[in-house]
């Protein structure tokens, strides 16, 4: 799957979520990561450098989802509060349960999920992002959280399993190699954004 691909969905959902639009079809890679990276934090910088990540892209049924991660998130703050062991079933779970409101975490949309698992199966979700390692570790949502956490949930109210598909980001685990490349990077200055 090409990298652009990928690019050009996430972009398009971050414009959605904003009200914003641009000629994504227009634009190529280094457009489109420019533009996403101006709209995210930027922490998935690394993913997108030539040769460490491959992208792929598949349907999600319910025993996967049962394992995915939500985005890494700071303890007691956004996911992590919503879900202690990051596990998209387990917010679904404390959602179904009521141990997670909006009023525990602004930084997640509890109503927005709850809407999302009520209008299921009409409604059509759009592809979450995934990404993990080269391990057995499940991969992590870094696009796409609320839609997942809303299937899950419709899944655990007694609905049938949703139309879900993601792109998978597949990251190269060479951790020393990283990390020299991260040292000269820094040792050049470590101008932002010189090192994917």
């Amino acid at each position: 799957m090409a990298r652009e691909a990928v690019l050009r969905h996430w972009l398009d959902r971050e414009l959605c979520k904003y009200d914003e639009s641009l000629p994504t079809a227009e634009m190529g890679e280094t457009a489109l990561l420019e533009a996403l990276m101006a709209r995210t934090t930027g922490e998935n910088r690394p993913l997108w450098r030539p040769r460490e990540t491959t992208w792929y892209h598949d349907t999600v049924d319910e025993r996967p989802l049962r394992r995915l991660r939500t985005v890494a998130a700071p303890e007691s703050l956004g996911w992590h509060r919503v879900a202690p062991d990051g596990r998209m079933w387990t917010a679904a779970e404390r959602i179904q349960d009521g141990t997670v409101t909006d009023d525990d975490t602004p930084l997640v949309d509890v109503a927005a999920i709850c809407r999302i698992a009520d209008a299921l199966p009409a409604r059509d979700l759009d592809d979450i992002v995934l990404v993990g390692g080269q391990t057995t570790t499940a991969p992590r949502a870094v696009d796409g959280n609320h839609r997942a956490v809303g299937a899950a949930l419709h899944v655990l109210d007694g609905g049938a399993m949703p139309e879900l598909a993601a792109y998978v980001g597949v990251v190269r685990t060479r951790p020393l190699a990283l990390l020299v490349e991260k040292a000269r990077w820094l040792a050049r200055g470590g101008r932002r954004g010189a090192w994917w």
